[in-house]
């Protein structure tokens, strides 16, 4: 059954878990690992031969190739060299590379920049940014705010508007079809 209920999504850029020593390892895949099954199969299979809790896996497509960012808490310093060369032997592999974490229980994709949707790149606030945004746009405009944002959604929408029309291959009723 389908179903439209949210499902809140954190950008899978870090990890940080209190008491754990996360390291990031880069996985680059042939585009045809896509269509194979089991990959990702062999992959967690490596890590929990050794023992080695995943904490987060994100799969990115692009450029014919696919990328598989997995942050997994390795206690063992040496058991990473270790690691590399086994994740290194699963199919389709073109390379495997790592980084350590930053601080205790912290480590980020320092690989993750910039964050782009369809390729383009993308900008995203946090709470606290954007209502410091538009607090702080009302504080210093005044009631020019307000017609500033209608102008600028007015024509970011309109520029959405035609890419989700493009992505739709020119169907209206696809472009705008709402979940």
């Amino acid at each position: 059954m389908a179903s439209h209920e949210p499902f809140p999504t954190e950008i899978p850029i870090f990890v940080h878990v209190a008491g754990s020593t996360p390291y990031v390892f880069y996985i680059e895949l042939k585009g045809e690992a896509l269509e194979a099954v089991g990959v990702l199969e062999q992959v967690t299979d490596i890590l929990a031969g050794q023992g080695v809790p995943i904490l987060q896996v994100s799969v990115i497509v692009s450029s014919g190739t696919v990328k598989l960012i997995v942050f997994a808490d390795v206690r063992e310093e040496g058991l990473v060299g270790k690691l590399v060369n086994e994740l290194g032997k699963v199919p389709y592999t073109i390379n495997v590379s790592y980084t350590g974490p930053l601080v205790d229980g912290f480590a980020y994709c320092d690989r993750c920049f910039p964050i782009t949707v369809r390729g383009e790149r993308a900008v995203l606030f946090s709470r606290q940014v954007y209502e410091g945004f538009f607090r702080e746009g009302w504080r210093r405009f005044g009631t020019a705010f307000p017609v500033m944002l209608y102008m600028l959604g007015f024509e970011s929408g309109r520029l959405a508007y035609r890419r989700h029309l493009e992505v739709a291959g020119g169907d209206v009723k696809a472009a705008v079809k709402g979940g």
